[in-house]
C-alpha cells in the first residue's frame, strides 16, 4: 500500500494536524499517517454501519421498506447516507407475487432527505409515491430493490475532524503497541484498545435511525 488520500481525510490535512504542518511529499511517516487514516475510517463505517464518502449503488436491497396506508413507499439506505438521489425502484408484492414490477413516480412524489453536517436521523429515508399504486405493504410483505445515490460529494468539517481525532489516536497507538507505556512522570499507563468515548459520542450524531 503507498501513500494515499482516505474518503473522509486527505494526507496532506492530516499531517498538518499530526506532524506540525510538515506536508512535503514522501516523508517517512508518509504509509503509517494513510494506514491510521484507513483504519479511522474503517472504524467510522463500522461503528455507524454506513458510510458517507459518494457512491451510486444498483439495485441493492435497502435496509427497511415498506408502503404506508396513504400509498407512499418508505425505503432505508444501508450503504450511504444521505440520500441524494433515486435513478429506480423495483418492488415484488409477496402476497401476490407477479415478479419484479418497475415503479415509477413523479419528479413531485419523491422526497428525499436534506443533507445536513452531521446527518439528520433522518437522512438514509426516502419517501416516494408510486405512480402505479403499490398496494399497502408490511416489511415483510414485499421485497424492493434500488438504484440510488448517497453520501457527501465534499466531505463536511465535522466528519473530517472526527476522521483527524481518530487517526490521531491510531497513530499515536503505534508508541503502545501493548496497549501500556511507561513514563518518567506518570509510570505505567493504560491505553485503551477500543475508540475513545468522546469519539463514541460523536459518532451516535452520524449513525441511522430506521423506522
Amino acid at each position: 500500500m503507498g501513500a494515499t488520500d482516505g474518503r473522509y481525510l486527505k494526507l496532506a490535512d492530516f499531517k498538518m494536524y499530526a506532524i506540525n504542518g510538515a506536508t512535503v511529499l514522501n516523508t517517512a511517516d508518509d504509509l503509517v499517517l494513510t494506514s491510521s487514516i484507513l483504519r479511522a475510517e474503517a472504524e467510522i463505517d463500522g461503528t455507524t454501519k454506513t458510510a458517507f464518502d459518494e457512491q451510486t449503488h444498483t439495485l441493492v436491497r435497502p435496509m427497511t421498506a415498506f408502503v404506508d396506508y396513504h400509498g407512499w413507499l418508505h425505503l432505508f439506505s444501508r450503504e450511504r447516507a444521505p440520500v441524494t438521489a433515486v435513478a429506480a425502484i423495483q418492488t415484488r408484492d409477496l402476497l401476490q407475487d407477479k415478479g419484479w414490477v418497475t415503479t415509477t413516480w413523479d419528479t413531485d412524489d419523491l422526497i428525499l432527505p436534506v443533507a445536513m453536517d452531521p446527518p439528520r436521523p433522518d437522512s438514509w429515508h426516502v419517501m416516494v409515491l408510486p405512480s402505479n399504486n403499490v398496494p399497502t405493504r408490511a416489511t415483510t410483505e414485499m421485497l424492493v430493490r434500488w438504484t440510488y445515490t448517497g453520501g457527501y460529494a465534499t466531505i463536511p468539517p465535522s466528519l473530517q475532524a472526527l476522521t483527524m481525532r481518530l487517526a490521531w489516536w491510531v497513530y499515536k497507538l503505534r508508541e503502545a503497541p501493548l496497549a501500556k507505556i511507561v513514563t518518567a512522570e506518570l509510570g505505567l499507563m493504560q491505553i485503551p484498545l477500543s475508540i475513545p468515548p468522546d469519539i463514541r459520542a460523536d459518532l451516535r450524531h452520524w449513525s441511522p435511525m430506521y423506522s
